[in-house]
């Protein structure tokens, strides 16, 4: 199974060069191109939803990708494509992970939570990701019921909603969007079905 990286962009403009990492890019280049592009293109690093947000979140992302698709790569290989990715779409600066407080995930997220748990949700949310990209909607979802955090849990299934929408199957995005329990996501979510929907087409 070939690697997905289910990583965001956030480019942070600051003043000068940002330190350079160890390792070297055009190897890892060549090692993203030939295992991540097959499955989705670079676009996947510029959407709005980033979850990366400093160099250690984007070592973390990369290793729960390559987790949940049974890929291994060497650690020479893993710095390889960090150094690429991050010279290429996130410029972090070694050492502090970004020019700001470091901080990956939000605390009202991960108060309460024990490491284990917070990683078991991102390899879900990646599992999750990698399976309404398949079109695999009914798989995606019993993944995300699967998860502990509320938060991630709603949030994956909008994310099934917009994957299903973007494919025409608003079947699917209407049973995605019922298992949100957060009023005002679940009716922006139906909001988005009812606006994809053709003229006469009835949904809940």
């Amino acid at each position: 199974m070939r690697c997905i990286l289910y990583l965001s962009l956030l480019i942070l403009l600051v003043p000068g060069a940002h330190a350079a990492l160890p390792g070297d890019s055009a190897s890892g280049k060549r090692l993203h191109d030939a295992n991540c592009t097959a499955c989705h293109d670079t676009s996947i690093y510029t959407r709005k939803d980033h979850r990366v947000r400093s160099l250690d979140a984007l070592k973390r992302q990369l290793e729960g990708c390559t987790h949940a698709a049974t890929v291994k790569f060497s650690p020479t290989e893993t710095q390889n494509i960090i150094k690429h990715l991050n010279e290429r779409y996130y410029r972090f600066h070694a050492g502090t992970g970004s020019p700001g407080s470091g901080e990956t995930e939000p605390q009202h997220q991960t108060a309460g939570k024990s490491p284990a748990t917070v990683q078991r949700d991102r390899e879900y949310a990646i599992l999750a990701e990698l399976a309404a990209r398949r079109r695999n909607f009914a798989r995606a979802m019993d993944i995300a019921q699967g998860m502990a955090s509320v938060a991630t849990r709603e949030q994956t299934y909008a994310m099934i909603v917009d994957e299903s929408l973007r494919v025409g199957d608003l079947a699917a995005a209407d049973r995605a969007a019922e298992k949100i329990s957060t009023p005002a996501l679940r009716n922006q979510q139906f909001n988005k079905i009812a606006g994809a929907c053709p003229p006469n087409v009835i949904t809940k």
